[in-house]
């Protein structure tokens, strides 16, 4: 068996292209995604350990060609989703990688936010053969079968690659593949799609908990959240919190943007504004997912349109590069309201703080089809002054803490001492600790040992 010498001293620095010295698991994980992507789950050998501590969790891996080493990029005169579109998708991925790198490992590693995933690693320019050794296991990595290897490797980029354009999202369009080795025309069959020997690929590991959950999306909550669950509720709008405050628009939270973690029984307490929220719970909601959002201090994501303004003419919807603080809050309550339910005034009442509010939400929830078109009567989609006529996130949060004094206790946020805020369950997040999207408070003790 390899020695695990090279796997004890790993950190956010660590060359993950060469991360297979110190796996010795791999398990490949079905998703619902519309983004040319692989994603595995890896077990770590015995022994290794991450700044220091051992790894006592799996992790989650996702890699996608790297866009720079794709050379053939065909025009298409047909809109949309062909050839400039797909490789969008491939530069969003990136734009992905570095939201999780310098917005929201911040947030995990200061005790900002226990809602998102922790960031173990990021690679860029990893070679083929990399990811064809950590398919296999410990003891045959040494001498591995390359052609079967490689074969499987290449098979799951076929089968990306013929995902992305023949899937949900293009289904009506004819089969089109964007590269063909140095020439860049249109392959009709996926599976004659070879990658090119000069592509490279990208990657971001996870902790594991982002993709155990017991529903897919929230999406499948479909007319409201079950009895119970009112804390999830409730972190879910925390996490938006967190997120405005860092500048940071989602965009497609409510499709497929959120996962459950079960945990033992856990106190948290939510410094967020002027109050501070104490719950305990025994699932942990985790947002991830961040190819189609926007964020003030990354600028534009490739991927979206310019602005959320005008018809609805495609399937981009309400993917735009456009910060609006009580997007995501609201879409994630739409959801929960497109079909009549119990809880409906409750819901509208955390939303809107009058009766006009309320009209022109009820009108926007009946033209609701699915989660990408949120329109008025005229068609066009919801700007920021539509948006404004709703409650502010803070005021959200405070509505929802109320609607659940059994979960959510809540005191004003004066007089804490250090020795509280210095806990690990202590998450402390206000506006003024962020200048354009990046974080500038720094006090806050940090905890990006993987637990």
């Amino acid at each position: 068996m390899k020695s695990t010498i090279e796997c004890k001293d790993l950190n956010e620095l660590t060359d993950t292209c060469t991360l297979y010295t110190c796996v010795k698991e791999v398990e490949g994980i079905s998703v619902r995604d519309e983004f040319p992507t692989e994603r595995w789950m890896i077990k770590f050998n015995d022994g290794t350990k991450y700044n220091g501590k051992p790894i006592k969790r799996n992790a989650f891996i996702k890699w996608w060609i790297d866009p720079s080493t794709i050379t053939h990029v065909k025009e298409s005169p047909h809109p949309p989703y062909l050839e400039v579109f797909s490789f969008k998708r491939h530069l969003a991925l990136d734009y992905e990688l570095k939201m999780y790198k310098y917005i929201i490992k911040p947030l995990v590693d200061y005790n900002v936010s226990p809602n998102f995933p922790s960031l173990l690693f990021t690679s860029k320019g990893c070679h083929i053969n990399n990811l064809a050794r950590m398919l296999l296991d410990n003891e045959t990595k040494d001498n591995y079968d390359e052609t079967i290897s490689l074969s499987n490797i290449k098979y799951n980029i076929r089968r990306a690659l013929h995902h992305m354009v023949n899937g949900i999202i293009s289904k009506n369009i004819p089969i089109t593949i964007i590269w063909k080795a140095g020439e860049g025309e249109f392959v009709e069959e996926w599976w004659q799609v070879k990658p090119e020997p000069s592509w490279r690929y990208n990657m971001i590991v996870l902790e594991k908990g982002y993709m155990y959950r017991r529903r897919s999306s929230l999406e499948d909550w479909g007319g409201g959240l079950e009895k119970g669950e009112e804390t999830i509720r409730f972190q879910i709008i925390a996490t938006c919190y967190a997120m405005s405050a860092a500048g940071i628009t989602h965009n497609n939270l409510a499709y497929d943007g959120g996962r459950i973690d079960d945990v033992p029984l856990t106190y948290i307490h939510y410094v967020y504004g002027d109050t501070v929220y104490s719950l305990r719970t025994r699932e942990i909601f985790k947002c991830s997912e961040f190819s189609q959002a926007y964020s003030v201090a990354l600028g534009d994501n490739p991927f979206l349109s310019d602005g959320c303004e005008g018809l609805v003419e495609s399937k981009e919807g309400d993917w735009c590069n456009e910060y609006i603080p009580n997007k995501d809050v609201i879409i994630f309550f739409i959801h929960l309201m497109r079909y009549p339910g119990e809880r409906d005034d409750m819901y509208y009442d955390i939303i809107c703080p009058n009766e006009k509010a309320k009209t022109f939400l009820k009108g926007v929830i009946e033209r609701f089809e699915n989660v990408y078109y949120l329109v008025k009567p005229n068609g066009e989609r919801l700007d920021k002054d539509d948006y404004s006529m709703f409650r502010t996130i803070d005021d959200m949060l405070k509505k929802a803490a109320k609607y659940s004094p059994g979960d959510v206790k809540t005191r004003p946020a004066k007089n804490l001492s250090e020795e509280f805020l210095s806990k690990s369950n202590v998450y402390v997040c206000n506006h003024s600790m962020f200048e354009r999207g990046r974080l500038k408070r720094r006090d806050i003790r940090s905890k990006s040992a993987p637990k």
